[in-house]
């Protein structure tokens, strides 16, 4: 692999969005800062949505070459694209405010996209606190998604798609602007040997938070009804619903609002159906485990009603299943480097 010139290195802006997390930002800007890259290709966006907590003060007290775009109200995910339209950057370092790359992680991911034509370069992701833990080998995304705590985009992609969807508050977005990515012939590099530090607890076994559960239903729901083409869209659409009726059946904490979240979300997509490529649709609803029929990942439906206790055994047992099911599409979930264009 050859190593560029300080001349050949792309101009790059870092893109985090914040929000009442001051002092992970300023850890993360900590290492940022230090990255092996000259500082005359690095330009720094931070969008405060709306924080309660002194960030933008902070950032301004210790960070003075910092751009603050500060937000009235908190506007999720999309506030990402405040930074989009600021920044000058050939490339995009779309990070989130507990997160960041050291060393020389930005520089060997720029010349492996170089090298392999890339447009949109995703990571491995591990925690702060136990750096054996690997957020993204724990739940697989492989080339058909990203971990968007950290991503680098290219400015062309940026220019095409218009950013991140603003009807997507948070979760779920990164595979709603993948599908757009694949659906205009861009290329996706997967390099899970860059490893972008999250400054995060390693999650609870046990159950999904409620906001968590609610949020990805709607989401999901409102992705496979919007972008897939009709047929696809109606399988997925329905699998979307079975799995919010079989988390229903399981927690009485959402059991009232899952399914009116799910549907609403299905209503809000096919009103807004704008469907990608066939072959792109057709690729998300075989691979997209979230689009499948759910009950393939469940043992045993009767038995989690009935037996509380079933909870952890159920967890258990999916991320048994789910890796065979990745393991079975080595092609789309790749063990290690992978790049796909469709």
């Amino acid at each position: 692999m050859s190593t560029p010139t300080t001349t050949d290195l792309p101009r790059v802006t870092v893109n985090q969005l914040a929000y009442n997390r001051r002092d992970q930002l300023a850890e993360a800007l900590e290492h940022l800062h230090r990255l092996d890259y000259p500082a005359d290709k690095l330009e720094f966006v931070v969008v405060d949505n709306a924080s309660s907590d002194g960030t933008s003060e902070m950032l301004a007290e210790r960070f003075g070459d910092v751009r603050v775009e500060r937000q009235e109200v908190n506007e999720g995910v999309p506030g990402w694209n405040h930074g989009f339209r600021a920044g000058t950057g050939e490339w995009f370092l779309v990070l989130d405010d507990d997160c960041y790359v050291e060393g020389d992680a930005l520089r060997r991911a720029l010349v492996a996209a170089e090298e392999e034509g890339a447009d949109l370069v995703s990571f491995g992701v591990r925690s702060h606190s136990r750096p054996d833990y690997r957020f993204d080998q724990e739940y697989r995304l492989g080339l058909i998604g990203f971990w968007g705590c950290a991503v680098l985009i290219h400015r062309r992609v940026i220019e095409a798609l218009g950013g991140y969807d603003p009807e997507i508050f948070l979760w779920a977005h990164e595979a709603e602007f993948m599908l757009r990515v694949l659906d205009r012939g861009f290329r996706h590099l997967h390099l899970p040997e860059i490893v972008a530090v999250h400054i995060k607890d390693v999650p609870y076994e046990g159950e999904i938070p409620a906001r968590t559960l609610l949020f990805n239903a709607e989401h999901l729901a409102y992705i496979a009804a919007r972008r897939l083409q009709t047929r696809d869209a109606v399988v997925a659409s329905a699998n979307v619903l079975l799995n919010s009726l079989s988390v229903a059946l399981k927690r009485a904490d959402v059991r009232g609002t899952i399914l009116q979240q799910t549907v609403a979300g299905i209503r809000r997509g096919a009103r807004l159906h704008e469907p990608v490529r066939p072959e792109v649709s057709s690729l998300y609803r075989r691979h997209f485990h979230e689009f499948l029929f759910p009950l393939r990942w469940m043992r045993s439906p009767l038995r989690m009603l009935s037996d509380r206790r079933a909870g952890r055994s159920f967890q258990k047992d999916l991320r048994v299943r789910q890796q065979r099911f990745w393991d079975a599409r080595p092609d789309v979930y790749p063990s290690g480097r992978g790049s796909l264009k469709v």
